[in-house]
């Protein structure tokens, strides 16, 4: 990664006019001007290279909701609108397994980092456990209370009943 010479840190600082007495000129703030100072090329490739598959990841699930909703739009709009609010709960659960995954992955570059090489395989296995718990305890709740959650957010009984058809398929 760049060194902090790659930052915009050069500063400079002016006063603005004052058309006031020159007793009053001091009291006068001064104005903070950042230099314009360009990243380097290489920096932004490597950061790109991180970036790429990060975001492949997260484009993937939504394209798998939009292919869902698409393919049964040709069906009929309750399917529609049932692989709609299906899809919203499978993104939560990827939103909240995905966060905890990217909190492991720093604990795992900051023990690397530090020379720590003894805690990855710990972090690691916390890792495989925490997703895992997590899994099971969100199948058990859709399984388990899904039709209550749905019933509470959506007032019709058909789209509730579709949406957990499509839970249980997916």
């Amino acid at each position: 990664f760049p060194s902090h010479d790659t930052y915009p840190s050069k500063i400079r600082t002016t006063r603005r006019p004052s058309y006031q007495s020159f007793s009053s000129r001091n009291l006068v703030p001064e104005r903070t001007t950042f230099i314009h100072c360009p990243l380097k090329m290489n920096y932004l490739i490597r950061v790109s290279k991180l970036a790429f598959p990060i975001f492949a990841g997260l484009l993937s699930n939504t394209l798998v909701g939009v292919a869902d909703t698409a393919f049964l739009g040709q069906v009929g709009p309750l399917e529609q609108s049932a692989a709609g609010y299906g899809s919203l709960f499978y993104l939560v659960a990827f939103i909240v397994a995905y966060g905890f995954s990217m909190g492991l992955q720093i604990q795992i570059a900051q023990a690397f980092g530090a020379k720590h090489y003894k805690d990855i395989p710990q972090f690691f296995l916390l890792g495989i456990v925490g997703v895992f718990s997590y899994s099971l305890i969100f199948c058990g709740l859709v399984f388990g209370f899904g039709e209550s959650v749905l019933s509470l957010m959506l007032s019709n009984s058909n789209l509730v009943n579709h949406t957990m058809d499509f839970l249980n398929v997916s």
